[in-house]
């Protein structure tokens, strides 16, 4: 058995590499957690497309209320906003439901080169990005 951060992991090769195994029950293209992310991402593209909140106050949102450090905008930016759309783009081949298709909120930024940390600029500016600013979290967007 080993133990890593805190978890209990098993004695094989996943345990060694701090993986945990989870069974799952059929085939499908994405893995749970992606399958999770997608239905996540769909929602909240669609609140910052239609206007209803920008993406800082989604992440604000997001990190007061599950007391994360970072948001989901920001999480976009770290994988990098070309490879969130081609997942999105999986997942729409797949289904062929166009709520699964890639937001334009993220086509907007992909055109013009904003892919995230990876190239400074994505939803927010690096390598000071506003998230990371102790301000971040004590006043909405105007």
């Amino acid at each position: 058995m080993v133990i890593k951060q805190g978890r209990v992991m098993g004695t094989g090769f996943m345990g060694l590499i701090n993986v945990m195994p989870v069974l799952v029950h059929c085939q499908h293209t994405n893995c749970i957690l992606s399958r999770i992310w997608c239905a996540v991402k769909k929602q909240l593209s669609h609140i910052a497309d239609t206007g209803v909140a920008t993406h800082e106050d989604v992440d604000r949102t997001w990190i007061l209320q599950t007391e994360t450090p970072l948001g989901l905008f920001a999480l976009m930016d770290r994988v990098g906003l070309d490879v969130v759309r081609d997942i999105a783009k999986v997942s729409f081949e797949e289904s062929g439901d166009l709520s699964d298709a890639c937001p334009e909120i993220l086509l907007d930024r992909i055109a013009r080169g904003d892919l995230g940390v990876k190239r400074g600029k994505g939803f927010y500016t690096y390598p000071d990005p506003a998230w990371k600013s102790s301000s971040f979290l004590k006043s909405a967007s105007p």
